[in-house]
């Protein structure tokens, strides 16, 4: 019997014991400081079993890890998301010479070939002076007809006169007269021939310049300006009139200033367009400007460098205007070159 009651009370103390785990009687604040004291004691003893020796190292090492990565060269990347797109050649054609436009033959968003005529510009001056020119000549002209008609008689009675001379039945007083009558009518003809050929030059002259007021499209492309408001103005030697844009497209973006020399012509570009969400485009670093470019961005003014990019085949329907996303493998730099590069 005495067998059996101990264990009963066993069971009773297992139970209550488990009770007390289970559900913890609030203490009083002594008990709370030692309970707390305990826990302290045994991360401590925890902490000490692993050795600070170790947590140093842990880390030194940590730290050391982490300057090695950020000096080694992984960022490739250099990104635009707003690159524009342009087209690969525009053209702003001046008046080469000054007077009033007579004629245009173009409108705006027309498409025009090599070579087409534009316009006319007209100066009323040149063409009274072409007038006056015309005029001249044509009066020399006829002066000159009058002279070689006198000349062939003229020549005639001084090579008979010669033959008389020889011959002794006229004096040489007498040959003298028609001798110098025939030279005299020379000297005329000549000076009136170099009249003749400095008027055709000066013709000349004004015909090149009034060809200058006929404008013509030096490339094909398309019209990106209203010159139909142009229309009867008077304009100066200069003065701009229209801007022609190829129909070849291409991507123009800003790199910055502290990203300069991390692309270079040639580098591989990826393209996405806004309208094709989808789909990705690649394309080649043409060109960077030789220069930087203050640009506003955010409220701040920096330097950029502009960068053009060629598609090996640029999407129907972008129109000039609409921005893309470019993502250019560049020569790479570590990320702690890159936040020097800003803030350097």
């Amino acid at each position: 019997m005495a067998v059996i009651k101990d264990s009963k009370e066993a069971e009773e103390k297992k139970t209550g014991s488990v009770e007390a785990i289970a559900e913890p009687a609030a203490g009083t604040f002594e008990e709370v400081e030692c309970a707390k004291a305990r826990l302290f004691h045994s991360k401590k003893e925890a902490f000490d079993i692993w050795g600070i020796k170790n947590h140093l190292l842990f880390i030194a090492g940590t730290i050391a890890a982490l300057c090695v990565s950020a000096s080694l060269p992984f960022i490739t990347r250099v990104e635009d998301p707003q690159a524009l797109v342009v087209p690969a050649q525009l053209v702003s054609m001046e008046a080469l010479k000054e007077g009033k436009i007579t004629d245009i033959f173009v409108k705006e968003g027309e498409a025009v070939k090599r070579g087409q005529v534009i316009a006319r510009i007209v100066d009323s001056q040149d063409e009274r002076e072409i007038t006056k020119v015309k005029g001249e000549s044509k009066l020399a002209q006829a002066r000159l007809h009058v002279l070689d008609a006198k000349r062939i008689y003229s020549l005639e009675r001084y090579e008979e006169d010669k033959r008389l001379l020889e011959k002794k039945v006229i004096s040489r007083d007498e040959f003298q007269k028609t001798e110098l009558s025939f030279r005299t009518l020379e000297e005329e003809r000549e000076i009136l021939k170099a009249e003749l050929q400095a008027l055709g030059e000066k013709l000349l002259g004004l015909d090149q310049e009034k060809n200058e007021g006929v404008v013509t499209a030096p490339i094909s492309g398309n019209v990106i300006s209203d010159i139909q408001e142009k229309y009867g103005t008077f304009v100066t030697k200069g003065e701009f009139l229209l801007t022609l844009a190829s129909p070849e497209q291409r991507l123009e973006f800003f790199l910055a200033e502290e990203d300069y020399g991390r692309v270079d012509v040639g580098h591989p570009a990826k393209i996405k367009f806004y309208p094709f969400p989808t789909k990705t485009f690649r394309g080649r670093v043409v060109a960077l400007k030789h220069y930087a470019e203050p640009v506003d961005k955010h409220g701040f003014k920096k330097n950029f460098i502009k960068v053009s990019i060629d598609l090996e085949d640029f999407p129907k329907g972008i129109r000039n205007g609409m921005t893309a996303k470019v993502r250019i493998k560049g020569r790479p730099v570590s990320l702690l070159n890159g936040i020097q590069r800003r803030i350097g």
